[in-house]
């Protein structure tokens, strides 16, 4: 026997599963006589122990066709008489309404289960009300999120094409400027072969003016030391004339 804060519930252990089912079989008479709720043990299968649903949502996380409602319908329906069903998450999500809670504790218990070899997960719904709610406002949320995937596409698109006119502006204004910078670049290379050109010729200049220098220096020595020769031999023909003077005076 166990014991919770709101309800108890004893565990009975049959010889067989035929058993189980003629105990199941004669659920209205047990809960009309003892007011009892029977139901088959899911604890190996399942940690939800919370009393019995007649709804169950399955659920397939990769979208396929044959997940529809045929096929959901005839593959379910083996374990009892569906009362309604409703298609959730675009198709992904079914809500199935059995007459029978026993019906979806026996899917359970024959987990795991596959459609077109794609797993199918199964759990029980307490509240498909609510689950409706939720998924009304999913999509509506879900809406949004489109509607604002939209808009941010809208402007990621209108971004990146005035992204892509800026950078070609900026690579045309710096194709300009490479183009100013390669101009001025030949400007300094010309300058500067002129600037050495007229160095050399500086250099030669002064070499041809120091060249120059050095004959003037030798020509005024040289026409020094003529003038000098020929005032020595000036003075010698002076007082050569000077002595053939005199010897005519004597002579006379």
């Amino acid at each position: 026997m166990f014991a919770f804060a709101d309800y108890c519930f004893a565990i009975l252990t049959f010889a067989s599963i035929s058993s189980v089912d003629q105990c199941l079989a004669k659920r209205p008479q047990i809960n009309r006589e003892h007011r009892f709720i029977v139901k088959r043990n899911l604890r190996e299968v399942s940690k939800d122990q919370r009393p019995v649903t007649k709804y169950i949502l399955i659920h397939l996380d990769k979208f396929d066709l044959s997940f529809n409602n045929k096929n959901v319908l005839a593959y379910f329906g083996k374990y009892g008489s569906i009362f309604q069903w409703k298609i959730l998450d675009n198709g992904r999500t079914f809500l199935l309404n059995f007459e029978d809670y026993d019906s979806v504790d026996r899917i359970f218990l024959d987990e795991p289960h596959f459609v077109n070899q794609h797993y199918l997960s199964i759990r029980k719904c307490y509240n498909p009300y609510a689950r409706a709610l939720n998924n009304s406002m999913d999509d509506r949320l879900k809406e949004q999120i489109r509607n604002l995937q939209a808009s941010i596409d809208r402007s990621k698109y209108k971004y990146e094409s005035e992204l892509m006119k800026l950078n070609k502006q900026i690579k045309e204004e710096i194709a300009a400027v490479e183009n100013r910078l390669s101009d001025t670049i030949k400007s300094c290379i010309r300058l500067e072969r002129i600037q050495r050109d007229l160095k050399q010729d500086l250099m030669n200049a002064r070499q041809i003016n120091q060249q120059l220098k050095n004959k003037l220096e030798e020509t005024i020595e040289k026409k020094k030391k003529i003038v000098d020769e020929f005032e020595n031999q000036l003075e010698q023909q002076r007082y050569i004339n000077k002595l053939l003077n005199n010897s005519i005076l004597n002579f006379s």
